[in-house]
């Protein structure tokens, strides 16, 4: 099978587990997973009423009305309603978002890391995305789906911007400005939370590129058409919020909602909500794995990103600890009474710091364009047993000249390990039997790995008859 389009299927697999559920008849009960439906039949009875943008939900509030989406983040339900006039139900509707979280989710992570570090890379990058316990948590118990759509504009957002930096252009303000407003009107703390990093990224990239003028004016332009677009929903929110009642009493106290490392760990559950608020072991450990591995053998741009992403979950560990008591007083984070919801922005940068664990180990080969279609080969077109024991002659030219310094010595030391490893499986004929094999290596300096110490080792006893 074609290596990309094992991938792809490989990527289609993941996400069956988390979209069955809602391919189920019936409706998955959550936490919040009701009142996506109520906002949806809302939603559905503001815009048959005449209004754009939806503001005044007559019907709640025992009937007195209520401002609902002059301060709920309306996008999704807007989206829900395409999908009602196509001719589902409510319910479906909402059940169809959440698909979409997560198939919508998969892809923009997908491409990012992509982008980043290569298409193995980005493979796991989506699997650990998906299945961080925060994210299935916020699936299948708390059924945020403003959330989870809003975990679709994360990747997406650094890629844009990204490129954006890169070579600046007026479609590509359109289009970074296009998802951020997206972003804005998706999720109200996510943006909140997620801005912070966002500027981080935008800073390394412009630190980077050198042509910067033309770089943070196109930053600005698509920050402030990003407003522009968004205008309807966070401006009248922000002037109306002092007259509602949650301005003056708090739905939560920040207090009771910081997280323990135990709890963080997966160890514990959080005391209050008695949910697993956890970031996940299998992610941690792979982003310390990336880290060190970057360190010890990456130079240059890729580990200047695992630096970045390790500052930035770094910051995001803070921010849910009782120790940022103080952070979460400054304006508009104070409106925000979850701190653990940083654990959001906190999966992103995780999930793209562990996949780094790829390109560390296996970047080398699977990254490069010229080596990947030699190892990724189901069969090899020769074989080095045969080979020896037959007594045919293989040369391979590496001239640096021809293929470059990297490949050379990259190709150089996987056939002086196949080599090694082909002397080492003739202990299945007799001594006697076997055929004298000898291996030439003009600059051997450049493929010296463990291999070439076997191979000397092995020379004075002769016994796989094989001489370098």
């Amino acid at each position: 099978m074609n290596t990309r389009l094992l991938i792809w299927v490989l990527l289609f697999c993941i996400t069956i587990p988390l979209i069955f559920p809602f391919l189920q008849a019936g409706y998955l009960q959550t936490d919040d997973g009701i009142w996506a439906i109520v906002r949806q039949a809302e939603m559905h009875r503001e815009l048959k009423d005449g209004q754009f943008p939806a503001r005044w939900s007559a019907y709640l509030n025992h009937g007195y009305g209520y401002p609902l989406f002059l301060f709920t983040y309306p996008l999704p339900y807007y989206l829900g309603e395409i999908i009602h006039l196509i001719g589902f139900n409510a319910i479906d509707a909402v059940k169809i978002l959440f698909i979409a979280s997560t198939v919508l989710s998969a892809l923009t992570m997908f491409y990012f890391v992509t982008s980043l570090w290569g298409e193995w890379a980005g493979l796991v990058a989506t699997t650990l995305y998906l299945y961080v316990p925060y994210r299935l948590l916020n699936l299948f118990v708390r059924g945020s789906v403003g959330e989870l759509l809003a975990s679709i504009f994360y990747p997406l957002l650094f890629y844009l911007f990204w490129q954006l930096l890169l070579k600046p252009s007026y479609k590509k303000v359109l289009g970074s400005a296009s998802v951020l407003a997206a972003l804005i009107l998706t999720h109200n703390a996510s943006i909140i939370l997620f801005a912070p990093f966002l500027a981080g990224w935008i800073g390394y990239w412009l630190f980077k590129v050198k042509n910067k003028p033309p770089a943070s004016k196109a930053i600005v332009l698509s920050v402030l058409f990003a407003l522009g677009l968004s205008a309807t929903f966070w401006l009248p929110a922000l002037v109306e919020k002092q007259f509602i009642a949650l301005s003056i009493t708090p739905l939560a106290q920040k207090a009771d909602h910081f997280l323990s490392f135990s709890v963080l760990l997966g160890q514990t559950l959080h005391p209050l909500t008695q949910t697993a608020l956890s970031l996940g072991n299998f992610q941690i450990l792979l982003s310390l794995g990336a880290l060190i591995l970057g360190v010890r053998s990456v130079k240059g741009q890729s580990l200047g990103l695992r630096l970045f992403l390790t500052l930035a979950i770094i910051i995001t560990l803070f921010m849910v600890l009782p120790v940022s008591v103080t952070f979460w007083k400054l304006p508009l984070f104070k409106e925000l009474d979850f701190p653990w919801r940083t654990l959001g922005v906190a999966t992103f940068l995780f999930s793209v710091l562990g996949s780094g664990i790829v390109v560390s180990k296996f970047g080398q080969f699977i990254a490069n364009d010229y080596l990947r279609p030699i190892i990724g080969q189901y069969k090899s077109a020769f074989n080095f047993r045969q080979i020896m024991d037959d007594g045919k002659i293989l040369l391979v030219n590496l001239s640096k000249g021809r293929i470059g310094e990297l490949n050379a010595n990259l190709i150089g030391m996987v056939i002086v390990g196949k080599f090694l490893m082909a002397a080492l499986s003739r202990v299945d004929i007799d001594q006697e039997k076997r055929r004298d094999f000898n291996l030439f290596i003009d600059e051997f300096q450049n493929v010296t790995t463990s291999s070439i110490a076997t191979i000397l080792s092995i020379v004075p006893e002769r016994s796989r008859r094989a001489c370098p």
